[in-house]
């Protein structure tokens, strides 16, 4: 398996990420900022991805990364590996145009990348590259912690009907729950149940 070099373009110390956003000045405040509008930790926007082309970097090479590597490929992203060892389906997988970087993940791995993943099974690791991502202003998703980091990978289903393929993404915030609807909806769409036909724009 013959993979791309990498090397950090920009290797950064930990100092040159700051734990927290510098403070704001006193009555430094936009008119979009409320005080009692913030959001819950459990509340998502929900947004379709299109990965053809763009660099996502995995950190881990386990069972999750392997996961979700194989949907990441799948949507054409190019991948990069941080990790000393690879799950057997994720060197399967990798292809000329991406990169395993073979050994733990150290500051600057993020380096050109769209989204980040760690799941790396150690949560000081994991917080690191969630860390490094807010800096670089990448969506982080963080496998171990959900709410440490700023993306979610949702429920997900592909129904074969006959006006087309369908995919079905479901967060509600309890994994077992969204991925008990997303299959019902995935039922109802490939049983002809879902109302589907097109409809003319009046």
């Amino acid at each position: 398996m013959t993979l791309a070099p990498y090397a950090p373009a920009a290797p950064l110390a930990p100092s040159d990420i700051p734990d927290s956003p510098a403070p704001l000045a006193a009555g430094a405040v936009t008119p979009r900022m409320t005080s009692d509008a913030a959001p819950s930790p459990a509340d998502s926007f929900p947004l379709a991805l299109l990965l053809e082309g763009k660099l996502v970097v995995l950190v881990g090479g386990g069972k999750v990364a392997a996961r979700r590597a194989a949907a990441f490929a799948g949507a054409g992203a190019r991948l990069r590996i941080v990790a000393p060892t690879l799950h057997q389906s994720i060197a399967e997988l990798l292809g000329p145009r991406d990169e395993w970087v073979q050994r733990e993940f150290i500051l600057g791995d993020l380096t050109d990348a769209w989204l980040a993943h760690t799941a790396t099974g150690d949560p000081a690791v994991d917080a690191e590259v969630a860390r490094e991502a807010e800096w670089r202003h990448i969506f982080c998703v963080n496998a171990g912690d959900r709410d440490a980091g700023t993306a979610a990978v949702p429920a997900r289903a592909t129904a074969h009907t006959f006006t087309g393929r369908v995919q079905v993404a479901v967060d509600s915030g309890d994994p077992r729950r969204s991925v008990a609807v997303a299959r019902h909806m995935q039922d109802e769409l490939e049983s002809g149940r879902a109302p589907l036909r097109p409809r003319r724009r009046r």
